[in-house]
């Protein structure tokens, strides 16, 4: 018998301000947090401005959002009546969802729009759900506890997807969608070692341009900017979080030596990684 929870990794839970320690996912001074899990996150009162790659997002009663792995977030304000439900998921979601191709097509979409609305009736459903799902969790496993949990996360994973389809504007083809999260992707692993868009273009079978218009037209935003942006999070954590000198960062990172990462990265921040650090290291 399979504990699904440990088996995936799964972790849900409800914060309530009110009753709750603080949100504990933001670096001191509004910084980003990257996470190596998968969160689906509900509101089900208050509200919070939330930073979601670079972009701030209202959230508010009846809205959802979805963050992909790695994905740079923080809450920088939230009212003191927040009701969240989290779903946390650390381990392989492809493995838990019932179609693969669906849920890479809702990763698409999430790093496309991150945050959607949901009527009131659809609310008190995932509610529901998640509140079912986590009593189950909280129960010692069983076989049919753990097919009902996949299952129900199966659902909710449904729900999601057919909301942000009904959502989704017109104009990108499918052939985009998937080359834009190939990149991301191809992005989370290589960035440490490549910062040059030919390498992604090359790596993913296509010419530069084309790359460079289809990342433009899912996201908004050039491949070099989500480059330098994966590589500046990088920078910070390592310098907030780690004892490594700059050079020993620099080398980490594939920058030809420390002083070429400095100026990278006050080009970037307009602060030096010694000033960073100063004031962010804890």
């Amino acid at each position: 018998m399979k504990d699904i929870k440990a088996e995936f990794e799964i972790d849900l839970y409800n914060i309530n301000v009110n009753e709750s320690p603080p949100l504990e996912i933001r670096y001191p001074g509004g910084e980003y947090i990257t996470l190596n899990c998968f969160l689906a996150i509900i509101c089900i009162e208050g509200e919070a401005d939330i930073f979601i790659n670079y972009k701030k997002y209202h959230m508010s009663k009846s809205s959802f959002v979805i963050l992909e792995r790695n994905i740079p977030f923080f809450f920088s304000t939230f009212s003191n009546d927040l009701n969240i439900d989290v779903i946390r998921i650390g381990g392989n979601v492809d493995a838990i969802a019932h179609d693969e191709s669906l849920r890479v097509q809702m990763g698409i979409n999430a790093r496309e729009k991150p945050l959607y609305s949901i009527s009131e009736y659809k609310l008190d459903f995932f509610h529901r759900i998640h509140s079912y799902m986590k009593y189950l969790m909280d129960c010692p496993p069983d076989t049919f506890s753990s097919l009902i949990i996949k299952n129900y996360m199966n659902i909710l994973m449904l729900e999601a997807y057919k909301i942000m389809q009904e959502d989704k504007k017109p104009g990108t083809s499918k052939r985009e969608n998937t080359l834009a999260f190939n990149f991301l992707h191809c992005l989370e692993e290589n960035f440490r070692k490549e910062r040059k868009v030919r390498f992604y273009a090359d790596k993913l079978n296509v010419s530069t341009k084309h790359l460079t218009c289809s990342i433009m037209e899912v996201t908004g935003k050039h491949p070099s900017t989500w480059i330098e942006n994966y590589s500046v999070m990088e920078i910070k954590k390592l310098l907030s979080m780690s004892s490594l000198s700059i050079k020993e960062i620099s080398y980490e990172l594939n920058f030809s030596s420390s002083s070429h990462l400095s100026h990278f990265f006050k080009q970037q921040t307009g602060m030096t990684p010694v000033e960073y650090r100063k004031k962010y290291s804890f």
